[in-house]
């Protein structure tokens, strides 16, 4: 499965944030996308999962352009089934415990695991002991950890990443950054600042951002 981005061109207040930016995702393949902040690597993830259509420039799957041939409604259960996206806002459900909000958004996506599976998850990413916690119980880095354990549970085949280290510390950080690196058999795309997240094999991609 190949998830394609093809000229894509993006403005805001009449001033190019992205202009022609191009790239392919294949499974199994890991990029990271690097840029100073306000070049625009938000608004690409948020263009490539299907959540901003772009001015210009096509962004297909599997050559079906999600945004000409897919309503909202089959891009939203695409960020379900096949395209993971943990965004650098916050976005768990404050009235809703960890563990709820990853149970709720399996069952919302009719995806079934067992408890077991969302605890061994909850375990690799060492916060088991906030699992009956609310997101306003807990610390920005478990926060973050929680995320991405909603995102991984979802078992998507393709997981976009954005900063999903930034501004934790040095341990959460690490943590965070061994359990991408641990998914590279999906197609992987991290924006980030993180050296961490850049080793390796890493295609690492800038001019296309300025």
């Amino acid at each position: 499965m190949v998830l394609e981005a093809t000229g894509i061109t993006q403005q805001f207040n009449g001033r190019n944030i992205l202009e022609n930016c191009s790239f392919k995702l294949h499974e199994g393949e890991y990029i990271s996308l690097v840029g100073k902040s306000g070049t625009g690597k938000t608004t690409l993830l948020n263009i490539v999962t299907g959540m901003l259509k772009p001015q210009s420039g096509t962004v297909s799957l599997d050559g079906n352009d999600i945004y000409n041939k897919m309503s909202e409604h089959k891009r939203t259960k695409l960020r379900a089934d096949i395209i993971g996206y943990m965004n650098c806002a916050e976005s768990l459900l404050e009235s809703l415990t960890v563990y709820e909000n990853i149970y709720y958004a399996l069952r919302l996506n009719k995806k079934k695991k067992f408890e077991t599976e969302i605890v061994k998850l909850l375990e690799q990413l060492h916060i088991t002991n906030v699992k009956e916690s609310y997101p306003s119980q807990i610390s920005s880095g478990e926060y973050r950890r929680a995320c991405l354990a909603r995102v991984l549970a979802l078992d998507t085949k393709f997981l976009i990443l954005d900063e999903p280290t930034s501004n934790l510390d040095d341990e959460s950080a690490q943590l965070i950054a061994d359990i991408i690196l641990s998914h590279k058999e999906k197609g992987v795309l991290t924006a980030t600042h993180d050296s961490r997240l850049m080793c390796g094999t890493n295609k690492i991609v800038i001019s296309s951002i300025y």
